[in-house]
Formats: C-alpha cells, structure tokens, sequence
C-alpha cells in the first residue's frame, strides 16, 4: 500500500448546470497551487454462493456487458477445476461442500466454455448472485438509472472473473476466493499452490488501474477513485490500492459486528448510493436505511479531516 497526505474538501464543479458537490483530496503541487482531487466512489462487493438462474430477458433494464478483467486467467481457473472435477474427493474438499453440490457444481464447471462464451444459464452477474448482500441490495426494484450508476460505482471481486461490472454476464459456477488447491497444493514441480486472491490481484489492479484511466480522460486529471470496501477481507484481499483510498466501512448491530446483518447492510448501502447517486463520502455517511446511524466518533478521521500519515484504510462505523 501507498502512503500519501490527504486533505479533503469540498468543491463545485461549474461545468454543469447544476451544481454537484464533490469529495475532493486537497495536494501541494511544485509551483504551490493547490488542485482539487475529485473522487470517484467505487464500492466492492463480494459474489454470493446462492445463485438465481431464472431467466431475465436480454438487455434489460440495461444492455449487457461482457467480463474484461482478464480473460486467460479465467480460462485457466476453468481449467483447473474442469480437471479438479474429475477426482471427487478433491473437488469436493476445494468446494467444501456435499456430495449433492458438489455434482451440480461439476456439471456447471464441464459446462463451461474456455472461451467465456454465454450459454443458456448466462445473465448479469447483478441479477444472478443472490446471497444476503443481493437480498438487501434487491437489484430486480431498482430504476434504470439506478441500475446505470451502479454500472460505474460498483464492482464484484470474484474468483473466476476477478473484476465485475454488475452487468457483466456470467456463467453459474461454484468457488470461493478463499478455496485453496485450485492449482494444486505445491507440493510437485508442475503444481502452483498460490491462492487466487494472489492469482487475481495483479489482473485486479490492471483493471483499476484501466478505469482511472478512463475516469481522467471522462472527468479531468484530478479525478481519483476511491474504493468503498464493502467485501470480505478474503475478497478485498485481491485488491491493491493506496490506503488512502480504500475506505473500510463497518456495520454493527447493538455495538458488535453480527455477520447476517453485516451481509446485509452491505446490499443495503450499495442501494442506498444507486438511489440516491451517492458521489461523496460526505454523502455516504448519511446512509440510514433500516435504522443505521454513521458513528464519527468512532470512524477514521481520515478523509474527513487534515493531512495525516496513514498505513491502514480509512474506516467508517455503521451502528443501529
């Protein structure tokens, strides 16, 4: 992670005819102007292990895009467990699931194309994942314009695909980022015992690294993405970002963190930001929905405050 000195503040952008607020990052340049640095908030979610595999019909509400994080790294953790699937007992303790599932999970693993190419099984990832998150999300009640922010303000960190927009479509599958002995456990000379949190970070950051790109060619240079972690630390652990701009957020029910609930204000904070085009931190903040209050005094003075030194991510408290 990268260290840097942030201040934040808050500017208008005069190019619009209605005045937007945004989050800005205040830093010292060599000829002592002071720039103001946009964020663009981008939240990261975590897949789903429950999958829905109703039919939605194609292009709705929006068009469907097709995976670009990297296409031979997904072919490769095909592979992998198209050959993990033909030795039970070791696909079964890769899934660590039952017999039951793990033979449905090896007819989707032998059903899937190399080459990344739809099937009939295939929709947005958005509407296929239907996990606790997805449930409090509700992806199937919100506009198309709600649906269109979440184009540019959400991303899936998953371990077949690595990096999903929400309508990327895919194909049903059963892994985990967490799974280990994909490649084999190391052991052998022609095994590879890396997780794939570490097999995708490096494709993760390339695709990051693409849509900064694109954020500064679409809002100006001084347009900086910042990630709203809202994933589990074995997914969030495949992204690589500057500390200063991943922004932890942390829900917690009567004082404590209780997973369900947790699983589900994620979803809830990620609809919240589609309806109500969340595009500051300030903003987020205020996210209530089902009886959540931001708690300052025990969040991450950072971004909000003066310039400081960090080495960890800047961490938001959720309480009801």
């Amino acid at each position: 992670m990268t260290k840097r000195k942030d201040l934040v503040a808050d500017v208008t952008d005069g190019s619009d005819r209605q005045t937007k607020k945004k989050s800005c990052v205040l830093q010292p340049t060599h000829n002592d102007e002071i720039p103001a640095t946009c964020h663009h908030l981008v939240a990261i979610l975590s897949p789903a292990k429950t999958l829905n595999l109703d039919v939605l019909e194609k292009d709705k509400p929006i068009s469907w895009t097709k995976p670009s994080c990297d296409a031979d790294k997904r072919r490769q953790v095909v592979q992998a467990m198209q050959k993990n699937a033909q030795t039970p007992a070791t696909f079964r303790k890769i899934l660590n699931v039952s017999a039951a599932l793990a033979e449905t999970a090896k007819q989707y693993w032998m059903d899937m194309d190399l080459n990344g190419r739809k099937n009939h099984r295939s929709k947005p990832c958005i509407y296929a994942f239907d996990g606790v998150a997805y449930k409090g999300l509700d992806i199937q009640t919100l506009s198309k314009s709600s649906v269109t922010f979440l184009q540019d303000h959400l991303r899936i960190v998953d371990p077949l695909y690595g990096w999903l927009r929400p309508m990327d479509a895919i194909e049903p599958y059963r892994l985990e980022m967490a799974s280990r002995g994909v490649f084999g456990d190391g052991k052998s000379k022609n095994e590879r015992g890396t997780g794939l949190a570490e097999f995708w970070e490096p494709a993760i950051r390339t695709s990051i690294e693409r849509e900064q790109s694109e954020i500064e060619k679409r809002r100006g240079s001084n347009s900086q993405i910042v990630i709203v972690n809202l994933a589990s630390d074995e997914y969030s652990s495949a992204v690589e970002w500057p500390t200063s701009q991943v922004v932890k957020v942390v829900f917690r029910h009567a004082g404590r963190v209780v997973p369900v609930h947790a699983k589900r204000a994620r979803g809830l904070m990620v609809r919240y930001m589609a309806e109500h085009n969340i595009q500051t931190l300030d903003d987020l903040t205020k996210f209530d929905l089902e009886g959540y209050i931001f708690q300052p005094g025990e969040s991450s003075p950072v971004p909000f405050n003066t310039s400081i030194d960090i080495d960890s991510s800047p961490v938001l408290v959720f309480d009801r």
